[in-house]
């Protein structure tokens, strides 16, 4: 027995030495110090069989103590089982644990549903052409490393801000004011989100069939010189209900021309190109607008003529005077006969007294454009009038409707008196300046002519157009169009009256409901009162949600005064956690959405604009559906817009008002309607 403990033995330190385990790789090795070293049940005599407490002895009859030993086979375990090179014991099996999911780095460590184990590490199994990065909340993703600006090329190889992953590599695409947007067959393109009904104001955002991207916002396909308005295309040059821009209807009796309202045309003139003319005596438009007589001739009952003093007949293409005219005698084409003249319209002998024979005819020398002063001597044909003689002097009598203003007969009639402001209706008589109007020389007659927005609503010329039909309440958009009870007139159209939700006139800033996010508090100054006593210049991020605003129709205004590199945040949906905004952005010449979550900055949409520094603005946020929303910027008027913005909120709901500003900016005047 003693031998073949020795035996057994020596056969397990054979096995020891041609087998090496390390520590790491054995199976049942801990990093506790409870765990047993898994070479410490060799120890124990395996080979001899053991019998039971209670068994009989062992029997003695068996081979003499010197005869040769009897071979033992020890049953394999984990720790002495031979495995492949790569692989290594995990219970009953040798497993690679650098690729088995089920034992995936150690044993028993199985990767879960969808993963697969690389390099010892369960990892997410991606479809062909992705790989799986971490993103930056740790958790695993499948990414596409040819397109991926977060993961170009490697995974958390990052592109910087306004650059593109393609092939892989970061670069700058788009050149310009072009966009990079994700092109429908993989990869990107450059796209102007101003004009791109596929991108139009942002990526994606296409617009619905029917209509084109202008400035950045979806609006009706017309036909070259025509506007959409109201769900139509209209001609706003001579649309009465949209004169030079949608909305902007003609008060009655005006009429709307060159996208002007004006006053219409007294019979018998017609409007030419916005333009009151005589049909029946204009030689520019002799019985039609634009049809001009040639040069010599004027405008008779809406024919052209030869232009011929007065007590002279037109015959063929030349003057002629019947009454005196030897070869014209009476009527065109008659002639004397030879020593004959011709005196009043009959042939005879000889002239009478203060006239003078010349050719065979009597002509009077102090009074004859033919024969002025002498014979033979024809007074020359003047602009927009007849030759005249007088004291054998030439001289020019103007047509209806022009006059020799500069008393200068040798350019003629040079000022038309039916339209010239400076001599309307009479050399000398100007048409003078009028409130919210510019005056125009109608048929000789001074009459205002509306500035866009403005109508003389009580048909007095004089105190030219008194009514801004953009704000008046009691002539919203048109003359006696009343806005109801509790409404205001908001461009043109009644709309519910405008509710102030900070003026910024009171209070230490920041103070209730109002709460601070970071940064300064801003101060309140008289320098940044843009109405009011004070505005606030430069507030950190501040919040109140005691108002809710960003449904459907409702708007968000405010007044901005930028320095000049600077910015201001409208903040819309607001809460402790995020807001929504409008960004005037002097310092990088835009206007943009962001959104701001944790009160950070991300864009969601941005144009190019221009800001003057020191020049109020009025930014106003409009709400739609589901998250669509656009800014505006006023001019100084509050009414002139300057640009416009578009753009869909993934995830917006209504909320509080916000506010941020830098760079020396004023803020004044919050209002919801």
């Amino acid at each position: 027995m003693a031998c073949r403990r020795v035996l057994a033995l020596a056969l397990l330190a054979g096995c020891a030495t041609a087998q090496s385990v390390s520590p790491e790789d054995a199976p049942g090795a801990t990093d506790g110090a409870d765990g047993a070293a898994p070479d410490a049940a060799f120890l124990e005599d395996t080979d001899a069989p053991k019998a039971p407490a209670d068994s009989a002895p062992m029997p003695t009859d068996g081979p003499p103590a010197d005869s040769a030993p009897e071979e033992v086979t020890a049953p394999p375990t984990d720790a002495t089982r031979a495995c492949p090179t790569g692989q290594r014991p995990c219970g009953e099996l040798c497993v690679d644990v650098a690729v088995d999911p089920r034992h995936c780095g150690s044993c028993g460590r199985a990767c879960a549903t969808g993963e697969r184990c690389e390099l010892g590490l369960c990892r997410v199994t991606c479809p062909s052409g992705q790989e799986p990065c971490v993103g930056a909340d740790g958790a695993s993703a499948c990414v596409t490393l040819a397109t991926d600006r977060a993961h170009c090329g490697r995974c958390g190889g990052a592109c910087a801000a306004g650059q593109v992953c393609a092939s892989g590599r970061c670069m700058n695409l788009c050149a310009g004011a072009q966009t990079a947007c994700p092109a429908a067959a993989g990869g990107v393109s450059c796209v102007d989100l101003t004009v791109d009904a596929r991108h139009c104001g942002m990526c994606g955002a296409a617009c619905p069939a029917g209509e084109r991207c202008l400035r950045g916002a979806c609006a009706l396909a017309c036909p070259e010189g025509q506007t959409g308005c109201d769900g139509r295309c209209v001609t706003v040059a001579t649309d009465e209900a949209h004169c030079g821009r949608c909305g902007n209807a003609c008060p009655s009796p005006q009429r709307c021309a060159l996208g002007l309202c004006r006053a219409p045309c007294v019979a018998p003139q017609v409007d030419c190109a916005g333009v009151c003319r005589d049909l029946q005596r204009d030689a520019a438009n002799c019985g039609l607008c634009a049809r001009a007589c040639a040069a010599g001739e004027r405008c008779a009952s809406g024919r052209c003529e030869p232009d011929c003093p007065a007590g002279f007949t037109a015959c063929g293409s030349a003057c002629r005077n019947l009454l005196g005219d030897a070869s014209n005698c009476g009527a065109c084409g008659r002639a004397c006969a030879a020593g004959e003249r011709c005196s009043s319209g009959r042939c005879g002998g000889a002239c009478p007294t203060g006239q003078t024979s010349c050719g065979g005819s009597c002509a009077a020398l102090a009074t004859d454009p033919s024969h002025c002063g002498a014979c033979g001597s024809v007074c020359p044909t003047r602009a927009n009038g007849a030759p005249t003689c007088a004291l054998g002097v030439c001289g020019v009598s103007c047509r209806p409707g022009f006059g020799d203003c500069d008393r200068n007969a040798t350019n003629g009639c040079e000022a038309d008196t039916d339209t010239s402001l400076a001599h309307c209706g009479a050399c000398g008589t100007a048409c003078g300046a009028l409130a919210g109007a510019r005056p125009q020389c109608v048929a000789g007659r001074c009459q205002p002519v509306c500035d866009a927005g403005r109508a003389d609503c009580d048909a007095v010329a004089n105190n030219g157009c008194e009514v801004d039909l953009q704000s008046s309440a009691t002539n919203c958009g048109a003359c006696r169009r009343a806005c109801l009870t509790g409404q205001s007139c908001v461009l043109g159209s009644c709309a519910a009256a405008a509710s102030v939700l900070e003026p910024f006139d009171a209070g230490v800033w920041v103070y209730a409901p109002w709460r601070a996010v970071s940064g300064a508090s801003g101060t309140r100054q008289a320098s940044c009162a843009h109405d009011g006593a004070t505005g606030l210049q430069d507030p950190g991020w501040a919040y109140r949600t005691d108002v809710t605003i960003g449904s459907a129709g409702q708007r968000l205004s405010s007044w901005v005064r930028l320095g000049s590199s600077a910015r201001f945040y409208l903040g819309f949906g607001a809460s402790a956690s995020r807001a929504w905004s409008l960004v005037a952005a002097s310092n990088t010449s835009s206007l943009l959405f962001q959104s701001n979550v944790s009160y950070g900055y991300t864009d969601v949409g941005s144009r190019a604009m221009t800001w003057t520094a020191g020049r109020w603005y009025r930014l106003e946020v409009t709400f739609g559906v589901a998250g669509a929303v656009t800014g505006k910027v006023y001019d100084s008027d509050g009414r002139t817009e300057l640009a416009s913005l578009s753009a869909t909120l993934a995830g917006f709901t209504p909320g509080g008002v916000a506010v941020r500003a830098f760079g020396a900016t004023c803020i004044d005047t919050i209002e919801r309607r």
